[in-house]
C-alpha cells in the first residue's frame, strides 16, 4: 500500500508531464499559426529544449 507522500509525488509527476505536453502543443500551434516553423522544425525545437533541461 502506498503512503500519502508516495501518492502525492506520483500526482505531482503526472501534473508536470501533463503540463509539459500542453505547453508543447500550444507552442507548436502558435509557431505554425505565425508561420515561424514547419511542423517538423517546431517539434525539433521543442524536443531539443526539453531534452537539454
Amino acid at each position: 500500500m502506498s503512503s500519502l507522500i508516495e501518492s502525492s509525488r506520483r500526482m505531482d509527476e503526472l501534473i508536470a508531464i501533463t503540463g509539459t505536453m500542453k505547453y508543447m502543443a500550444l507552442e507548436l500551434l502558435w509557431n505554425i499559426c505565425e508561420n515561424k516553423f514547419t511542423l517538423r522544425r517546431t517539434i525539433g525545437v521543442i524536443w531539443n529544449r526539453f531534452s537539454t533541461s
